[in-house]
């Protein structure tokens, strides 16, 4: 008799249309309209209570998607945003500023919408809040 399925490797799925996952070893489970963490707790208990694991943790991640940082950056280029982001992490992320850009003018755009900030203003203002 085999063991138990090998809980070191991730593994990766999709919600479907009809608000369940498709996992391994188990039927579908149905996640539509719960948070994250009952959609963990819904899948580990499926696991058990099909006697797949004794005990199992199950994370679930957001889909990555990338964004991209370009202009008077040390490392411009494209990045995998994980979680929520503020300019100023986009910046460090991307090494910082080179010494030719323009703080005071940078220009953003966030899907259609096109926006200058002055990023020395509001790093000035965050280190007034963080020190």
């Amino acid at each position: 008799m085999m063991g138990p399925p090998d809980q070191s490797q991730p593994f990766q799925t999709v919600v479907d249309e009809f608000g369940k996952v498709n996992l391994p070893y188990i039927k579908d489970v149905p996640i539509a309209g719960k948070t994250k963490s009952e959609a963990e707790k819904l899948i580990e208990k499926a696991y058990v209570d099909g006697a797949i694991y004794k005990s199992i943790t199950v994370v679930i991640l957001p889909p990555e998607e990338p964004y991209f940082v370009r202009g008077e950056v040390k490392k411009p280029g494209s990045y995998v945003l994980a979680r929520d982001l503020t300019v100023l992490q986009a910046v460090a992320i991307a090494g910082g500023y080179t010494e030719f850009a323009d703080q005071p003018r940078s220009r953003w755009i966030r899907d259609t919408r096109k926006f200058t900030l002055n990023l020395k203003k509001i790093e000035n203002r965050h280190r007034k809040r963080t020190w």
